[in-house]
């Protein structure tokens, strides 16, 4: 549903032809009916509607129902403007003179306190939210805060070490003397703001989730026009790791996922992480170099340590260890930057589409445009197919009388590659699913002596990650 608001009374059409179509009763026929009307709008055409649906009731300002349709929870999702809320400030009660006698003095709960109005102030009053007692031989009560009386900012403009007086006299107490500056007054939360939170809303419930890690996944593209046709998500549940394959299409692993071999040095104040003695123990290894690969030896890089003027090589698993999703370093000895030590690293990483939808999967770190969809604490390893299974169809097409049947064969031959090469990773390539392809094509009488790989059963991918994609097809 879209609502293409020009004027004031089209709106009041609009929302009069949704109570009418919601409750079946016309306008004004209730206040309430139509409140209830709004409330349902979300739900009977979707979350996309809502935005409208605010521009909806604020468009009804020139009905004189603005304020009162504002005030209440029209839309869903969390979309009810935030209230106005009071600042707090946190003080203590000061005695008159001296100290306090025997027996002490008390504030009970509730207190008033307030600055005193002067020419270019006005006052603000606070209340205690707890009681305060000036023990005997004390100058000063216990810390407690005090609430504004006032909704809003107004009461954040009390500073630290104000005297407030106080409402009503209490015997031997002089004033309630300020040890913060006061905070957290909030003014009602205007439309342009709730539409923003509403918006970064959305854009959370669909980030963090299997689906929603697998429908953005498939929004990459690069440049070149390469784009992520599959992807699926794999969870290792003892490892507590989830493995991200995508493929363009193609199945071909270099296709999505050229391997670039660089040597980057380590010292820069961005990718160092200090202990409490001030040594690095933690190396972070940039983003723009993730996913790494690892090699086929099972070392996943290989470092170098500067040290008294020469380089020697760590090993890893005993020097080092590396995490290959993050990009985190971890070092058996601390490096002292101090003392000129530093590191330098060899390794693999993805490029390509592999690397610009790791990017977006998992963040990069200090940015604010790219926050990464994967869940907070869970790194995901994007990855190409670990293998391609070709798919050879072959098959004898029979055509009705008349029907262009080398016109047939084309079509047929693209709708089976369509298939294949957009099977999931790990699926199988079904012989049913092509027998049903090839007898939907148009004009066709009967189809004979289908063949995959020279048989008649499904094909499976060869490994683990794997898929299958369309080798040749003789129609």
């Amino acid at each position: 549903m879209k609502l293409q608001i020009r004027t004031h009374e089209e709106l009041f059409d609009i929302a009069k032809a949704i109570v009418r179509g919601v409750t079946g009763v016309e306008y004004p026929f209730g206040e309430g009916t139509f409140h209830r009307a709004l409330l349902q709008v979300p739900s009977m055409f979707g979350a996309d509607t809502s935005v409208q649906c605010l521009r909806l009731v604020n468009g009804l300002a020139a009905s004189g129902l603005k304020d009162t349709l504002l005030d209440r929870k029209l839309l869903e999702n969390g979309l009810a403007r935030n209230p106005p809320t009071s600042a707090r400030v946190s003080g203590r009660f000061r005695v008159i003179t001296g100290v306090a006698p025997a027996g002490g003095y008390f504030a009970r709960l509730g207190t008033k306190v307030m600055r005193a109005a002067t020419p270019t102030q006005s006052e603000i009053a606070f209340t205690t939210e707890a009681a305060a007692t000036i023990a005997p031989g004390d100058a000063i009560s216990n810390l407690v805060y005090a609430v504004c009386n006032d909704l809003g900012t107004r009461g954040n403009a009390i500073v630290d070490g104000t005297s407030l007086d106080i409402g009503l006299p209490i015997n031997g107490i002089l004033d309630f003397y300020t040890e913060s500056d006061a905070g957290g007054g909030f003014e009602r939360e205007s439309n342009s703001e709730a539409v923003t939170r509403y918006h970064e809303a959305r854009k959370g419930h669909h980030e963090a989730t299997w689906s929603g890690i697998l429908a953005n996944a498939k929004t990459v593209r690069l440049a070149s026009g390469h784009r992520v046709q599959v992807a699926s998500l794999f969870e290792d549940f003892e490892n507590d790791t989830q493995t991200l394959i995508i493929d363009d299409g193609t199945g071909l692993f270099t296709s999505v996922s050229p391997i670039d071999n660089t040597t980057i040095p380590f010292g820069g104040a961005d990718y160092v992480y200090k202990d409490a003695d001030g040594y690095s123990i933690y190396w972070q290894i940039p983003s723009e170099y993730l996913p790494i690969v690892q090699w086929n030896d099972g070392v996943d890089a290989v470092i170098w340590k500067y040290s008294g003027g020469a380089w020697a090589l760590l090993a890893e698993g005993v020097d080092y260890w590396i995490n290959i999703y993050t990009g985190m370093v971890g070092l058996a000895v601390p490096i002292q930057s101090s003392a000129g030590e530093r590191l330098r690293a060899q390794f693999n990483f993805y490029v390509g589409l592999t690397r610009e939808v790791a990017k977006y999967v998992n963040g990069i770190r200090g940015s604010d445009n790219v926050k990464g969809w994967r869940a907070c604490g869970r790194a995901v390893r994007v990855l190409g197919p670990s293998s391609r299974q070709a798919v050879n169809v072959a098959a004898t097409l029979h055509f009705v009388s008349g029907y262009d049947s080398q016109f047939g064969r084309e079509l047929g031959a693209i709708a089976v590659m369509s298939y294949l090469n957009a099977v999931e990773v790990e699926k199988l390539a079904r012989y049913g699913i092509i027998d049903s392809i090839l007898h939907d094509l148009p004009g066709i009488e009967y189809v004979s002596e289908l063949l995959l790989n020279s048989g008649t059963t499904d094909v499976n991918p060869t490994t683990r990650y794997g898929v299958v994609r369309a080798g040749t097809v003789t129609l």
